[in-house]
């Protein structure tokens, strides 16, 4: 899925939870754009950042996260 941010986003972004799993954001293809908007009636374009991300919940730790990146990337379904 394509997303967007305001600030550059992180590759991987961990979240460890109380039971011991995680949240995974992965994202690949990170760069800037510009995109418009209509504010007023007006066009204007503002820069932001996109990426193709994927969300996982992963009992692994964040380091086998990182050494396994592509493969959880090409396996991980779109939210």
């Amino acid at each position: 899925m394509k997303v967007y941010y305001d600030t550059e986003p992180e590759k991987i972004l961990y979240q460890p939870l109380p039971d011991g799993t995680a949240n995974v954001y992965l994202r690949k293809n990170i760069a800037q754009a510009e995109r418009s908007t209509f504010n007023q009636g007006g066009e204007e374009t503002q820069t932001v950042w996109t990426a193709d991300e994927k969300n996982i919940q992963t009992e692994l730790s964040k380091e086998d996260v990182e050494a396994n990146f592509d493969q959880l990337f090409l396996t991980a379904d779109f939210p």
